[in-house]
């Protein structure tokens, strides 16, 4: 049974989007959501990594070990720094990103792992 209180997500097809696959369309919902913490320490980091140079991540360890391939590519322009690749700018983006430095979760603070080849 749906809840009539959110709107409804659908189905778009391969030729109703850019990427040309089937994909569940919940812009309805997320558009109108507003993210909160009861913990303030967790809004307190969230909005603290627009300043944040991923420094502070270093030699820290994520606290989970899993691992998993991804075929990713990105076009670069010559060179790509070391330092902020993405950093989040409210609270409903949970984490951020770094070339050759850990990456972190914005509400916990907490050190997670991207390795680049």
């Amino acid at each position: 049974m749906a809840n009539p209180e959110l709107p409804q997500v659908q189905w778009l097809g391969p030729a109703e989007n850019p990427w040309g696959v089937p994909v569940l369309d919940v812009r309805p919902v997320t558009l109108g959501m507003l993210s909160t913490s009861r913990d303030q320490q967790c809004a307190v980091n969230a909005m603290s990594f627009g300043q944040d140079d991923g420094t502070g991540f270093i030699g820290v360890e994520p606290r989970v070990t899993r691992q998993v391939t991804a075929g990713l590519q990105f076009r670069i322009d010559r060179m790509l720094a070391d330092g902020a690749l993405f950093l989040p700018q409210e609270m409903e983006i949970k984490n951020d990103s770094h070339v050759n430095l850990p990456g972190g979760t914005s509400w916990k603070s907490e050190a997670i792992s991207c390795r680049v080849r």
